[in-house]
């Protein structure tokens, strides 16, 4: 129906359907309006929140990586000194070979000890021979002296 063929007690009835309508709307408007508000605020507090919480863990975050750092660093140096001192260490090889070194050395020695032992003894021996032809030319001296 239109507005043109309505009589006057309609039009104000429908005026103030349409009066109760538009209240209704606009209390509707308010109360969302309110209740956006309500959710902004309640959504501005969760993200500051939120943003804190954040701001917190990479706080610890950075902590935790500076401390982690510094500690691989240390395990890093102490595993350096620690090889280091291994390889500072004569290992069982180098020990092995210097002992195969020295007994080389020994033999050696004890070879030129046995050189020399003998020729000392080739030495007595003669000197010993000496002596005997010594004493023996004595006792003829002595003997020839003693007919004379």
């Amino acid at each position: 129906m239109e507005y043109k063929e309505m009589k006057k007690d309609e039009l104000i009835a429908k005026l103030e359907e349409q009066r109760h309508l538009a209240s209704a709307v606009e209390a509707k408007d308010a109360e969302i309006s309110s209740i956006l508000k309500e959710k902004e605020i309640l959504i501005t507090k969760i993200t500051d929140s939120k943003n804190a919480e954040i701001a917190t863990i990479s706080k610890q975050y950075a902590e935790f990586k500076e401390k982690s750092v510094k500690e691989k660093n240390e395990l890093i140096n102490k595993v350096s000194e620690l090889q280091n001192k291994i390889n500072s260490t004569p290992s069982i090889q180098k020990y092995e070979d210097a002992i195969k070194e020295l007994e080389k050395e020994n033999k050696k020695l004890i070879s030129f000890a046995n050189q020399y032992i003998n020729v000392f003894k080739n030495t007595l021996k003669a000197l010993q021979g000496n002596l005997d032809n010594a004493i023996e030319l004595q006792d003829i001296l002595v003997n020839n002296v003693k007919e004379k």
